[in-house]
């Protein structure tokens, strides 16, 4: 971009920004593919939308993933069509000359330097307005167009420079592309320099995040797909709402002709009682045949009600449509009324639903107002004539009573009649008449269908079945699957809730979904477009595919609680990436292999290696065979058993791993986006090509690593000592002879705020005292035994809040907390959890002023009486956490003593 000279700040204030009323703009985004061929024609679908008859300033925001080459291709042909003074426009097929009286192309650099954008925008500026004056035919003056410029650009100031920009801006119609804008901060910035000048002036946006895209065009928006090659190259538009669209027109709702006597259609009326037409109800199409069937064969003359039953959920609803809308039914019937009954129940709306619907001229030009004979007009028309009326969603008795009461001349005969009898009463509204006609019911008992129907008339709908789960999951819920951007699933999984549809899905949230397995992500692969994905807590999750590396968009991936413990290669393509979570508990619960082997108390034979793996072998053959037996809440097959067994179970056994980590390729420094990393396992053979490229990641805020040994101790505090950003740190320390000198000799930058330290220390190492800016510290296993030594030295850390001392943290015969006066002077929250030789906790008058929570959870036989004391004395204190085991009377009894002597008035909770 240009830069012959330079806009002061001082005249970039004359750019003011503009009043609401001067910065209000429509919005559109476009959609393209990734074929050459296409170009010219996604170009001229993008020139209709910008040459459209409207005044208002319209901003256009073209979005394609990024590395595609014709986002930028189709764009140009566009802006290039438009400049010339002559433009072929699709909507009207005449010749119209160029409605854009200046135009400029800009890319916009980032972080977005103001002065360099005014100087290319008036540039090109200056250029549109040599070339109009110049005209087509003075060629000389043409070649020498640059020089004109040039020198027209040395001459100006700063404040010229303004003035121009702002006159330009003001009285003509402009069209500018703002090429590659990143981030909608920029855009905020930008658009306060181009006010509606109500002159039909244009913004053509290209980005490569949808995000900014949508924004940029507004909360009222459209979004239009223009054309589509593969599922990751595709363009959007998002338009303005109720703008005209490209393409065919939206389908218009029709009216049924027979229910006017006439054969004119009534007036059309946009209600939910219309039935609005839906696409073929997929899930119980036996039923419905079955419906259409049985209604047409009727050969009785006598009224007849089919009442379909059941709970909420399985499509009563939809089917009762589907049934109304078919093509069998629409002729038979001169009559026909669809209504939903609405709850609270409102007598008016139902009779003026059921009249506009019946062709009652009086009620359409009534419109909601009823009056005191519309009951026996609704009688007489349907007297003598076959119709089909639908009631959808009748809930009680009392619903039936004021719809008896909607017709008065039969009021009389219903007096004293039982509810099984009301039924047969208001049948008598439609009139048993010669012509045999059908009356449709939802409701959710089967008890309130037995009053309204035969037994042969009684539909009860069951579960459905997984594949019609799906259709109607589909049908019903998911209209168009390609506008939802986030998807949260709660409970078990279902193949179905992901369809390939789904390609604008951004966000997926799977945490805690139980039956999710390895094979299901070969569908979520497929979201090309996803920036978060969330598989916390999905244990039986072993292994990420390789096809993982086409989320190119992908900014979150949070995998923490699985059971993978190796990253594929594939992740280092996801360059976007800026959230990484991962380690902690999966199927071995966190346990290293010597822990595991402990704990399950192995026959001594199986405790050798090449025993284990032999029996790991033999059960991972009879699950393969058998993949049902594999404990999971869902339904794993023989791959699902393959890659646990080859993935995670046979390399923690034959390596002996510890799984609170993960292995991570070689190259992850490529992802240097990354702000959080955790939990890395450094603890083999890679561990030191793992900390090299680390050292590389200087935008890291927060780290976890596991595997810590004395011999990569040295490495992980060089790599440590590069990361000036870094704010969090946990660190696991390797249980070894000498394990307590793994985390004495690191050395920890002094910017962090949070430290988590699992691993034997004996003693706090010296470099706690550096640690000024710590807010939050967590130990457990650190085994430290001078604990009055160690409290001091924490109770100097004037920015610590959150204390957490977990298991072993604290180790001694006769171990006693006390708070001394003045210690911890920023503390607000103390947990003391399973500290197993804790015998008392003492506070001070003065002590942990801010102090306010207080959760403690310990062991019940070796909490008595008088374990806390200086309750009364915590000026803040709000809650005491106590966790629900069973504890001695007497210990409950002080804590609640002291809480109740505290004038602050905390609190006991449990749980």
């Amino acid at each position: 971009m240009p830069c012959s000279t330079t806009v002061g700040d001082a005249h970039l204030e004359q750019l003011k920004p503009l009043s609401p009323a001067k910065q209000s703009w429509h919005g559109t985004v476009f959609v393209y593919e990734d074929d050459a061929s296409h170009a010219r024609v996604t170009a001229n679908n993008l020139v209709p939308l910008i040459c459209r008859d409207d005044p208002q300033l319209q901003v256009i925001a073209v979005w394609g993933t990024s590395g595609d080459p014709w986002k930028t291709t189709i764009v140009r042909k566009a802006y290039d069509d438009l400049k010339r003074q002559e433009i072929q426009c699709p909507e009207d097929d005449l010749m119209k000359k160029s409605k854009f009286e200046c135009h400029a192309w800009v890319r916009v650099t980032h972080p977005f330097n103001p002065p360099e954008f005014l100087q290319c925008v008036v540039r090109q500026f200056y250029v549109n307005s040599l070339q109009e004056a110049a005209g087509n035919t003075q060629q000389e003056a043409a070649a020498t167009l640059g020089a004109q410029v040039q020198n027209k650009m040395e001459a100006m100031n700063q404040r010229d420079l303004v003035h121009e920009f702002n006159k330009h801006v003001t009285q003509r119609s402009y069209l500018i592309v703002l090429n590659d804008l990143s981030t909608i901060e920029d855009w905020e910035w930008i658009k306060t320099y181009f006010p509606n000048n109500q002159k039909g002036s244009r913004l053509i946006v290209s980005t490569e995040r949808g995000e900014v895209a949508s924004l940029c065009a507004g909360p009222e928006r459209l979004v239009v797909e223009l054309k589509q090659s593969t599922s990751d190259q595709i363009i959007y538009a998002f338009c303005e709402k109720g703008t005209k669209e490209l393409g065919p027109s939206s389908t218009t709702i029709s009216n049924n002709s027979n229910n006017s006597e006439d054969g004119k259609s009534p007036t059309h009326i946009e209600t939910m009682e219309n039935a609005p037409q839906e696409s073929q109800f997929i899930s119980r199409q036996n039923k419905v045949s079955h419906i259409i069937e049985r209604i047409s064969n009727e050969h009785n003359q006598q009224l007849q009600v089919i009442s379909i039953c059941g709970k909420g959920g399985l499509g009563k609803t939809t089917l009762v449509k589907s049934v109304y809308q078919s093509e069998e039914l629409r002729s038979k019937f001169k009559k026909r009324a669809y209504v939903t009954i609405k709850h609270p129940f409102s007598r008016k709306d139902l009779i003026s639903s059921l009249a506009k619907q019946l062709g009652d001229k009086e009620a359409v030009e009534c419109g909601d107002r009823t009056k005191s004979g519309d009951g026996q007009r609704l009688t007489g028309l349907l007297k003598g004539k076959k119709y089909l009326i639908v009631l959808d969603g009748l809930s009680s008795a009392n619903e039936w009573d004021a719809i008896r009461e909607l017709f008065p001349n039969n009021s009389a005969a219903l007096d004293g009649l039982s509810s099984a009898n009301e039924w047969d009463a208001i049948r008598e509204l439609f009139h048993n008449n010669s012509a045999a006609s059908w009356i449709m019911l939802t409701t959710s008992t089967e008890n309130m269908a037995r009053y309204c129907s035969d037994n042969h008339n009684i539909i009860k709908l069951e579960t459905l079945e997984e594949k019609d789960a799906n259709n109607l999951f589909i049908e019903k819920n998911i209209v168009n699957p390609s506008s939802i951007r986030s998807l949260t699933v709660f409970g078990k999984w279902r193949p179905f809730l992901i369809s390939e549809r789904m390609r604008m899905l951004r966000v997926l949230d799977l945490e805690g979904t139980t039956g999710l397995n390895d094979h299901h992500l070969e569908h979520i692969v497929k979201l090309v477009h996803l920036k978060y994905l969330s598989l916390r807590y999905c244990h039986h999750i072993y292994h990420l595919p390789h096809s993982f590396g086409n989320l190119r968009q992908l900014e979150t991936l949070d995998i923490k609680h699985t059971s993978i413990i190796k990253l594929p290669r594939a992740i280092i393509r996801l360059r976007k990436l800026q959230y990484l979570r991962a380690g902690g508990t999966g199927v071995f619960r966190g346990n290293s292999y010597e822990e595991l082997i402990q704990a399950l108390d192995l026959p001594k034979l199986l405790k050798n290696r090449l025993c284990l793996l032999s029996l790991c072998s033999a059960i991972g053959c009879v699950l393969s065979c058998a993949p049902g037996l594999l404990e999971t809440d869902g339904n794993p097959n023989r791959h699902d058993v393959c890659t646990a067994w080859c993935c995670t179970v046979f390399p923690f056994v034959a390596r002996r791993l510890d799984t609170r980590g993960v292995f991570v390729p070689s190259g992850v420094n490529k992802l240097n986006a990354l702000h959080t990393l955790g939990t890395v396992n450094i603890g083999r053979s890679r561990g030191k090509a793992v900390l090299q490229d680390i050292r590389r990641l200087t935008r890291l805020r927060k780290l976890g690593v596991a595997g810590v040994t004395q011999k990569n101790c040295q490495g992980l505090g060089s790599a440590l000592s590069a990361l000036s950003n870094l704010e969090s740190l946990s660190v696991r320390s390797v249980k070894e002879p000498s394990s307590q000198e793994n985390l004495m000799s690191l050395s920890l930058p002094e910017t962090l705020k949070s430290l988590k330290l699992y691993g034997c220390l004996c003693k706090l190492p010296q470099w706690m005292n550096n640690l000024g800016n710590l807010m939050k510290l967590s130990l457990r296993y650190s085994s430290i035994s001078d604990h009055a030594a160690a409290m001091e030295v924490l109770g100097k850390l004037q920015n610590l809040s959150i204390l957490r001392l977990r298991e072993n943290s604290f180790t001694g015969e006769r171990l006693c907390f006390t708070f001394d006066n003045k210690a911890f002077p920023s503390l607000k929250r103390l947990m003391l959890l399973l500290i197993s030789d804790l015998k008392s906790v003492e506070f001070k008058v003065g002590a942990t002023p801010k102090l306010e929570l207080l959760q403690f959870c310990g062991f019940p036989n070796k909490t008595k009486k008088d374990f806390f004391s200086g309750l009364a004395s915590l000026p803040r204190l709000k809650e005491f956490m106590l966790d629900d085991d069973t504890y001695e009377e007497g210990f409950l009894k002080d804590v609640q003593d002291q809480l109740a002597r505290n004038s602050n008035g905390p609190i006991l909770k449990r749980g």
